[in-house]
């Protein structure tokens, strides 16, 4: 006699009670039911009946409990994030891949910051699973900012990366820029000299070209040491 349908059941460990979940079609080869809702991290039981015209059969157990759980694990956390280059309103970050990819692909990272002044961190940026660099904008000029990595893949998010040490958003090449404003006023006092002033008129432009180089260059010294 045919077998009509098969009836399946589950029991949650913690409650010792059987629960029908569903049916699957006697005539469907081979047998198959997806059995859903179950709370990650606890133990079932299932079990399966055939029912045809006669009646139910006994049930068939399985032999021990099943942990409710993906059958992948989550990676292990991506190297501590280094900053490569930045500016005022970005930052350039490279890091290394999870030791462990939990058994799936790495299938993207999420970028987070850290601004000193708030308590939470944020997603800042996505990038794909085989790329260990990234890019961080829309950041506040000054904002001092921290940043780390989370790897994930089918079975979740990795515990995030170490953080990067505080950085503040600032011109990478102030210094340089103030180096080069040395040079431009001390070739214009050079060049001073060579059109024919005097002595006299030498110093006085010399004075003033002086006063402007020292007032400019501190002005960019405080913009750079802001």
């Amino acid at each position: 006699m045919p077998i009509k349908e098969y009836e399946i059941e589950k029991m949650d460990m913690a409650t010792k009670r059987w629960v029908r979940v569903g049916k699957c079609p006697g005539n469907q080869v081979p047998p198959f039911f997806e059995v859903t809702g179950l709370v990650p991290g606890q133990e079932y039981q299932f079990r399966v009946v055939a029912v045809n015209e006669e009646g139910d059969s006994d049930p068939l157990v399985t032999d021990k409990p099943i942990t409710a759980k993906n059958p992948f694990d989550e990676p292990g956390k991506p190297g501590t994030p280094e900053i490569t280059d930045y500016d005022n309103v970005s930052v350039d970050l490279k890091w290394a891949a999870p030791k462990s990819d939990g058994g799936a692909p790495i299938e993207k990272y999420i970028i987070q910051k850290k601004d000193k002044y708030k308590p939470e961190w944020e997603n800042a940026a996505e990038v794909p699973g085989d790329q260990t660099t990234g890019k961080v904008q829309d950041l506040k000029e000054r904002g001092e900012y921290q940043f780390r990595v989370i790897a994930v893949n089918k079975a979740g998010q990795s515990p995030p990366s170490d953080a990067t040490n505080p950085h503040i958003a600032k011109h990478r090449q102030c210094n340089k820029f103030y180096n080069n404003m040395k040079l431009v006023f001390s070739s214009c006092v050079f060049n001073m000299n060579n059109l024919g002033y005097s002595e006299t008129s030498h110093r006085s432009h010399q004075l003033e070209a002086n006063n402007n180089q020292s007032w400019k260059a501190n002005s960019i010294r405080r913009q750079c040491s802001r």
